[in-house]
């Protein structure tokens, strides 16, 4: 599904993950701050989900930073949505920064 709203791809992925799906959500560097918010709230909730007895497994979140992973990253770098859960100190997150289309489909794998 391609839509330019980037929260409400965020809610989409976040609802597929918690009925067992698993999924990737591609977004431009630039945009990846109007995520952050959404994304904080997600790993409290994932917190609360992992202590209850009764819940189930749910697929992981993939956030793939666009400006990250190609050429452009050198005027479009804002690293602030990679230190905002990094810096709250959530058990659980995995950081990769590909350099290039290969990298990135080996850090996917």
């Amino acid at each position: 599904m391609e839509v330019l709203n980037e929260p409400l791809c965020l809610g989409w992925l976040l609802g597929y993950l918690a009925n067992g799906g698993q999924g990737i959500l591609l977004t431009y560097e630039a945009f990846a701050p109007i995520l952050a918010s959404m994304t904080l709230q997600y790993m409290r909730f994932l917190r609360q989900w992992i202590e209850a007895p009764w819940t189930q497994s749910i697929g992981s979140l993939n956030i793939v930073l666009t400006s990250l992973c190609w050429r452009n990253s050198y005027t479009h770098r804002n690293p602030d949505f990679l230190g905002l859960p990094l810096g709250k100190g959530f058990d659980g997150i995995e950081v990769y920064t590909p350099y290039d289309a290969n990298a990135f489909l080996a850090s996917i794998d």
